[in-house]
């Protein structure tokens, strides 16, 4: 879990041009445990209801995701930083979507 560093260390990072906003506050471990056997189909489902549009649409769910208890952060010296995509990541992006998406498949000329 990141939070924004305090108001102390964001004027020291103006100083020092290489330190980012965030620092780790929490830890979890990840466990995600399968749903559905391979060869099934699929049992579990998520409802979702559009009270507006009076719509409720489903979505199928192959497996169930579980954080631990979080516990105290320790400083890690991987750095996350927001960045815009490359048109080559974008279009990479693009190009496996169309492998299922028959509108980007015409795009692409994957047909």
């Amino acid at each position: 879990l990141l939070v924004p560093k305090s108001n102390e260390q964001q004027q020291q990072q103006q100083e020092d041009s290489s330190e980012h906003n965030f620092e780790v506050a929490q830890q979890y471990d990840l466990d995600v445990f399968p749903l559905k056997e391979e060869d099934s189909p699929h049992v579990n489902f998520l409802l979702v209801v559009d009270e507006k549009k009076g719509v409720v649409t489903y979505h199928p769910v192959s497996s169930r995701v579980q954080l631990s208890t979080g516990r105290p952060g320790q400083r890690c010296k991987n750095t996350i930083v927001k960045r815009e995509l490359s048109k080559e990541e974008v279009e990479e992006i693009d190009t496996r979507a169309a492998e299922v998406d028959l509108d980007l498949a015409e795009k692409y000329n994957l047909e």
